[in-house]
């Protein structure tokens, strides 16, 4: 052995020699893909276009599925929520209750709610609607944030009278106080109340909404903690460590019927993991598209492969190395080079459009799409799948080339081909089955796209139970110490609709709290006087609206029996209400609705129905009407409201001469979210109209990559075998 030399030495040099044997191929390949510029920008675009596709969807899937949620621990955060026997199922919860699961469980680190409410900012420049967010005081620190300046909410601020502290969001600090170092202890009008900043958070604090300015402590008052029928809170909850979902979930059955009052026996606490709830229903269509960019690869791989087999000029060099003593390894090895070298280019190229269409990609999204505000990035996740896929691309199209070109019959393609015949039988019979693949696959996806498009015009089909054209909606609110008193918000929406029904141009207008689609929603106990109790468990519950007399025929909804609201409809007069169709299904009323009495959020069975009126969406095309009562701002209000305006005009026009108006009557009152009643329908099926769109747009280019992948399969053919078929 030591005649051959030092046994490391020998190592080194075997290594050196594939290393340089490596390089050699690699130069051949790169010498290849310059010989045939055509082929080679076809191949590398179709990659581009297909690695590219999949890195997009991919960066969406990672950024909404896969990422963690940006708090700490994540996967330890839940939602709990109201669940009964007969499978209802309750969002929000009553502070009662609340308040007798934190006494209960032992499964939690912490409990804490959120409740709803809009702020109106005044004081610093012009006055502005906030959307902002009543939060228990521990609910930060279950999350594991930590304001960047000041300090977090402290337990006994959650008191009525110490509750005027407020939290402030990196974005709104920036925007309406100039990042002013020294903001922490200064003094911000909130709804004309005084509230002391104690603290700005880290930028990009998302919670529990995108565009969720700042945040307040949530106190209850002394009537709150006793009333079980307002579900008006959302639960989050930490479990502790070890705790799994399933233990929680037996604990919460476990103490349901200690918490549970004797009006609300069946019911118990359902939890999910947070992840779950704020994903929602985008995981499937998520990763459906995924699925479907994967076979536009496989396509555009199967096409690649094809024109790589027509090249039967490469069968004979091959055929002729063979001839001379090349080994099947060595081909092998050249054709793999070849192949990941153009995939590797074709990933580059695809990365490099991903790059740059990120911004238009996160545009185009639905802006309803779940986490699409933390940000859609390339990160080590995302080009670590882009380099899987490309590498698996080169293999998988260089894979049918490398079985023909390194098989044992070589010799025999050299003597046909001397002979000048056609391509051999297997090998053409191989071509023509992934072209046949090609197009079944795209037809396959034109199959799909079709089925989702239909589904899609049949949602968009669905009656919503009014009339969303010519119809714009505004939002505004009333700050409780400005109108303390119901009679003072009374006073001011009524001056303001007349104010705004004399514009011209203006056919009706109309006041609603909770507008249809609007992504606001207040649920509360129903009882009916005389009827028998439900069964435990059964939804006891209703939706909720106030709205002004005129309101239904502005939105135009159809009426059915009974009357509509009217001016003498006043707290001095019998309270009355107005039920949907649901309502009354859900409750058993059968015909006879008008005049029964019911009660509401646990008050007695005092309010007369008056009416009932057809079903409308209220929050979404796809999902079933619920049952759903309406009241009178005249004889309940609440402050905040929306303004709906059916008119011919412009909207811009219509918009800015109610702002005269509103001007007339209180300058300093802002109105917010003004948009079209067809603009609020689109946004809220923005979603389904994304994936609709990609998944054309999929099989579109599915189907330009099949036909590419054929007419370069038969432009081959017909080039090998002009001899043959006699053109020449």
């Amino acid at each position: 052995m030591s005649s051959f030399g030092h046994l490391s030495f020998v190592i080194l040099s075997t290594f050196d020699i594939r290393i340089s044997a490596s390089a050699n191929d690699l130069r051949y390949a790169f010498r290849q893909l310059l010989k045939n510029p055509g082929f080679t920008a076809v191949a590398v675009l179709t990659l581009a276009l297909s690695i590219g596709a999949n890195t997009a969807i991919f960066s969406v899937v990672n950024a909404i599925l896969l990422r963690p949620l940006p708090f700490k621990d994540p996967e330890r955060l839940v939602m709990v929520f109201e669940r009964g026997l007969s499978g209802s199922q309750k969002g929000s919860v009553s502070a009662p209750l609340l308040g007798g699961w934190r006494e209960q469980t032992t499964v939690f680190e912490g409990l804490a709610a959120r409740g709803f409410g809009g702020f109106i900012l005044t004081g610093k420049g012009q006055p502005e609607n906030i959307i902002g967010s009543r939060l228990s005081a521990n609910i930060f620190s279950l999350l594991g944030i930590k304001p960047m300046l000041g300090r977090d909410f402290r337990p006994e601020e959650e008191t009525i009278g110490k509750d005027h502290v407020v939290l402030l969001s990196y974005e709104f600090w920036q925007r309406r106080l100039a990042g002013d170092p020294n903001t922490v202890g200064q003094i911000i009008s909130l709804n004309d109340e005084p509230f002391t900043v104690i603290g700005v958070m880290p930028p990009r604090t998302f919670f529990p909404e995108r565009n969720t300015q700042l945040w307040t402590p949530l106190a209850f008052s002394p009537d709150q903690l006793r009333d079980r029928g307002s579900h008006n809170y959302l639960v989050y909850g930490r479990l502790k460590p070890g705790i799994t979902l399933t233990k929680a979930q037996a604990e919460m059955d476990l103490i349901a019927p200690r918490v549970n009052d004797a009006d609300h026996q069946g019911w118990a606490a359902q939890i999910f993991p947070l992840h779950e709830v704020i994903v929602g229903d985008s995981r499937a269509v998520l990763l459906f598209l995924l699925g479907s960019v994967g076979l536009v690869l496989l396509i555009g791989c199967a096409n690649i492969a094809n024109l790589l087999l027509a090249r039967s000029a490469r069968t004979r060099e091959f055929a002729i190395r063979a001839a001379l003593g090349a080994r099947r390894r060595q081909i092998i090895g050249q054709l793999l080079n070849e192949s990941l070298l153009q995939a590797v280019l074709g990933g580059l190229a695809g990365t490099l459009l991903v790059f740059f269409g990120l911004k238009a990609l996160i545009h185009f999204s639905a802006p309803d799409l779940p986490r699409i505000w933390e940000g859609i990035e390339l990160d080590g996740w995302t080009l670590a799948f882009t380099a899987i896929v490309t590498l698996m691309a080169g293999v998988l199209f260089g894979l049918a080339p490398i079985l023909q070109s390194s098989s044992p019959a070589l010799i025999v393609e050299l003597n046909e081909s001397s002979r000048g015949s056609s391509a051999g039988r297997q090998r053409q019979r191989f071509r023509s089955v992934l072209v046949v693949s090609e197009v079944a696959v795209s037809v396959m996806l034109l199959i799909g796209a079709g089925l989702m498009i239909r589904s899609f015009s049949r949602l968009l089909s669905h009656q919503l139970g009014y009339n969303p054209e010519h119809l714009i909606s505004m939002e505004l609110g009333l700050p409780w110490k400005k109108y303390p008193a119901q009679t003072d918000k009374v006073r001011f929406f009524e001056q303001l609709l007349a104010s705004v029904r004399s514009l011209p141009g203006v056919e009706s207008a109309a006041l609603v709290r909770n507008l249809p689609l609007s992504g606001q929603n207040t649920t509360m106990s129903v009882s009916i006087h005389g009827a028998p109790p439900l069964a435990p468990g059964e939804a006891n519950d209703a939706d909720y609206a106030q709205v002004s007399p005129g309101y239904f025929r502005t939105m135009n909804i159809p009426l059915l029996q009974g009357r509509d609201f009217n001016d003498r409809d006043r707290t001095n007069s019998v309270t009355v209400t107005i039920v949907n169709e649901t309502f009354v299904k859900n409750f058993k009323l059968g015909a006879n609705v008008v005049h029964r009495l019911i009660g509401m959020g646990g008050d007695p069975d005092n309010i007369e129905v008056i009416r009932v009126v057809k079903d409308v969406k209220p929050t979404g095309l796809a999902n079933a009407p619920r049952a759903e009562v309406y009241r009178t701002y005249q004889q309940q209000c609440w402050g905040f409201m929306s303004l709906v305006v059916r008119t011919q005009r412009d909207p811009v026009e219509i918009t800015r001469l109610v702002r005269a108006e509103l001007d007339t009557l209180d300058k300093d009152q802002p109105i917010d979210n003004i948009r079209a009643m067809t603009q609020i329908v689109a946004s809220s099926v923005g979603q389904r109209r994304l994936s609709v769109r990609l998944m054309a747009g999929f099989s579109g280019v599915a189907l330009l990559l099949a036909a590419m992948g054929l007419y370069g399969v038969l432009a081959y053919n017909v080039t090998q075998r002009r001899g043959e078929i006699g053109y020449e």
